[in-house]
């Protein structure tokens, strides 16, 4: 006799679902508002983003701090809700290691731009000194730039609103700009835009000097630490985009999924990864393996679908160890294996 299972079970189950590196961003902003509301407000002062206390008093912790503090509970709400939304894909596909590197590489750049930005305007011709001396926190600046590197990531072409009205991927960011600007006037324009540049850049390869290296991503994810934790490494399904630096077994930090497709604005807070199919787009095909001696991308390309080629290999290994001949050519001598293609 089967009976449901209990609330409290299934917030539980929910929760323990929630990668582990997104999970503590959630409940450290959390924690850090509810300190925050115990002791007063005086400590927002100290660790608000403010361009003139940054350069002029050399306060460089506000680069890193600003982003986890919120001014209260709709703002902290709302910023939490945005990264379980795109922080869950994304951490399920570059690993905690990566997703890590990003959020602090996001928010130092991000604010380092904001801070320029804001004694920029007040330069001539603008004349525009307000920006220096605001203080801001929050970190939807971060989640912006995590919104364009997640359309990347997942090679995500549109977004479907309710069903009813397909946005560009490309395009969303820029109308989140504009649609947050228009509903709350006093959030930091600048704080956003910063965030959206710095993730179009990484997007775009720009900043690859300040991410981790391939090794050192493998280095750091086969420690002991990240080993001992159980903390999600970077998806091997995923096709990766090499570095020129990195040569055939590097990798660049964007893992770029076997097709295009769309995802909900509102989905996958309750559901599985990646985001749901627009309408009309294909699916996915399953990820395809690959043995250093054979390559089953070739084979898929001679007509073989993927599980098929993978069979195909993995009777050419059982043949090879057998001492028989198997499928196709053996291992190549006197050479490297064929670079993987990208699919």
């Amino acid at each position: 006799m089967s009976s449901e299972a209990s609330p409290l079970a299934v917030l539980r189950a929910w929760v323990r679902s929630i990668p582990p590196v997104t999970r503590v961003l959630v409940v450290t902003c959390t924690l850090l508002l509810g300190i925050t509301t115990l002791i007063g407000g005086g400590l927002m002062t100290d660790v608000c983003l403010s361009a003139d206390r940054v350069v002029r008093h050399m306060q460089a912790w506000r680069l890193l701090t600003s982003s986890l503090f919120h001014t209260g509970g709709i703002h902290l709400l709302f910023n939490m809700v945005a990264l379980l939304q795109v922080g869950v894909p994304l951490e399920r596909l570059l690993g905690s290691v990566q997703l890590s590197w990003l959020v602090a590489t996001l928010s130092v750049l991000s604010n380092c731009l904001y801070v320029g930005l804001a004694l920029a305007a007040g330069l001539p011709p603008l004349g525009w000194s307000q920006p220096s001396f605001q203080c801001v926190l929050g970190f939807s600046g971060v989640l912006f730039g995590l919104i364009v590197v997640h359309a990347e990531v997942a090679h995500i072409a549109s977004y479907s609103l309710f069903g009813a009205v397909t946005i560009p991927a490309r395009a969303y960011p820029w109308l989140l700009l504009a649609a947050c600007q228009l509903m709350v006037p006093h959030v930091s324009f600048l704080g956003h835009l910063s965030g959206l540049l710095v993730g179009q850049a990484l997007a775009l390869g720009l900043l690859r000097l300040a991410m981790p290296s391939p090794a050192t991503v493998a280095t750091l994810e086969s420690s002991s630490v990240v080993q001992r934790w159980g903390l999600p490494s970077s998806d091997p399904g995923a096709t990766l985009r090499a570095m020129p630096d990195a040569g055939v077994a590097g990798a660049h930090l964007l893992p770029i999924s076997t097709a295009s497709h769309g995802g909900g604005l509102l989905e996958g807070l309750w559901q599985p990864y990646p985001p749901a199919l627009v309408p009309g787009t294909p699916p996915a095909p399953p990820p395809i393996l690959r043995t250093p001696s054979m390559s089953i991308v070739h084979q898929c390309r001679a007509g073989q679908g993927p599980e098929a080629a993978a069979a195909a290999a993995a009777a050419a290994a059982e043949a090879r160890l057998a001492g028989t001949k198997g499928h196709g050519a053996g291992p190549r001598k006197g050479g490297p294996a064929p670079p993987p293609a990208p699919l």
